[in-house]
């Protein structure tokens, strides 16, 4: 739905979307920390909540977002190096901050 919000420039609702998600989420990931795959969830989060940011000039904002999920991602390639999944993951978030960083 979020991303609905965002393709209509409705960035509040997006946003209000994105953070009910991330308060799920963080219940989620509290209740089960070992869970890898809600520490994935989490990392597209951020990138998602992150552009709703960069959308709305609030590059800081962004690039901390960013660099939480890039400390999250490398963390979990640490885990599990062979992971590809989570590499692939870890590469978008480089590149999100990467093109961040540049505005």
């Amino acid at each position: 739905m979020s991303d609905a919000y965002l393709l209509n420039n409705n960035t509040r609702a997006a946003r209000e979307k994105r953070r009910s998600e991330e308060t799920l989420l963080q219940k989620e990931m509290a209740a089960d920390p070992q869970n890898k795959d809600l520490d994935d969830a989490w990392i597209v989060l951020q990138r998602a909540l992150a552009a709703i940011d960069e959308r709305e000039g609030d590059s800081k904002s962004a690039r901390m977002r960013l660099e939480s999920a890039l400390n999250l991602a490398t963390q979990m390639m640490k885990y599990d190096p062979g992971n590809e999944v989570w590499a692939q993951s870890r590469r978008r978030v480089v590149g999100d901050l990467l093109r961040v960083q540049h505005k």
